[in-house]
């Protein structure tokens, strides 16, 4: 069973999703506590790959007020995934070969381990988020009037 901590409300809006993967996240001890206390926003995050190895930009971890004082908290330092290596090279060509964005999608608890979902996207054009919103709000209509 999944707990769901926090999910990225504007990736389905902003990118064509194209494939989903699970991977683990590479946390320090306070940063565990304040995703815990849900002190985490993932709506402007990314994920890139160096050196052969994934790495996540702006997830901004908010410490905890009652963090120790003797670490550095760096809120939005880049997070290493830890992902199999058939699943990086996959990454790696989808990103490098067809310009595909990596965004993560979601971050759950799996048993006592924070996971986060990862997808495979293509930006949406201005036209595709105005022709979504249309079909979605006909689809609200023709249900009322037939129910």
């Amino acid at each position: 069973m999944h707990k769901k901590i926090i999910q990225n409300k504007y990736a389905n809006y902003q990118y064509f999703i194209i494939k989903k993967l699970e991977a683990g996240i590479s946390l320090q001890g306070w940063e565990v506590k304040a995703i815990r206390a849900k002190k985490i926003e993932i709506n402007h995050a990314y994920i890139f790959i160096k050196n052969n190895e994934a790495y996540t930009s702006n997830i901004i971890i908010h410490p905890i007020t009652t963090a120790s004082s003797h670490i550095q908290h760096d809120i939005s330092r880049h997070r290493k995934l830890l992902l199999k290596k058939n699943e990086l090279h996959l990454l790696s060509k989808e990103n490098n070969n067809f310009k595909y964005t990596i965004i993560p999608l979601e971050l759950y608890w799996k048993n006592q381990w924070i996971k986060i979902s990862i997808g495979i996207g293509k930006g949406k054009k201005q036209y595709d988020k105005r022709a979504e919103i249309k079909k979605r709000e006909w689809l609200l209509d023709k249900n009322k009037v037939l129910f």
